[in-house]
C-alpha cells in the first residue's frame, strides 16, 4: 500500500496490507538486486509507511488496530508497536488511523479517518508507547 526508499536508495520499504482482519508485513527490497531480502511482521491492516528524517527508523501505520509498527533500519526489525485505540475508546471516537507523518523531531504523527478530525503523535517511538491524541471533542495523552 506505500513505499519509502534510503537517500541512497538502495533499500526499499513497502507496506503490505493483508485485508481487513489478517496480520499484515513490510517488506524489505534491495533495490540493486531487485529482492525482498526481509518480511517484517506489523500490525492489522498496514497501509502507510515513513522513515525518520535521520532514517534510523521506518513506521507503519496499522489502520485496523490503531497502532503503528516501528522498525529499526539498521537491522530491519520491528522494536515497537504502540496504539492509540486507548485513547480512541476512551475519547468516544469512532473510526480508526491511516496516513501517517514523520516530524524533525522523530515523532510520529497518523490522523483519524471517518471524519472524526483526530491527530495522533507518538514520541520517543523506539522505546515507549507515549502518545497524544488531540480531538476536537478532548486530548488524551498516554502514561
Amino acid at each position: 500500500d506505500d513505499l519509502v526508499v534510503s537517500s541512497d536508495e538502495k533499500t526499499a520499504y513497502c507496506a503490505c496490507h493483508k485485508g481487513k482482519y489478517g496480520m499484515a508485513h513490510v517488506a524489505v527490497i534491495d533495490i540493486e538486486n531487485k529482492k525482498i531480502i526481509k518480511t517484517i511482521p506489523t500490525g492489522y491492516g498496514t497501509c502507510g509507511l515513513t522513515m525518520t528524517p535521520d532514517e534510523r527508523y521506518v513506521a507503519a501505520s496499522n489502520d485496523q488496530d490503531d497502532s503503528i509498527t516501528v522498525i529499526v533500519t539498521t537491522i530491519n526489525e520491528g522494536v515497537n508497536t504502540p496504539c492509540a485505540r486507548e485513547a480512541f475508546d476512551t475519547l468516544g471516537i469512532t473510526g480508526y488511523i491511516q496516513g501517517i507523518s514523520g516530524a524533525c523531531d522523530g515523532s510520529i504523527f497518523v490522523y483519524g479517518c471517518e471524519g472524526n478530525g483526530a491527530i495522533v503523535k507518538f514520541e520517543d517511538i523506539a522505546k515507549s508507547n507515549k502518545f497524544t491524541v488531540s480531538w476536537k471533542g478532548g486530548k488524551y495523552t498516554s502514561d
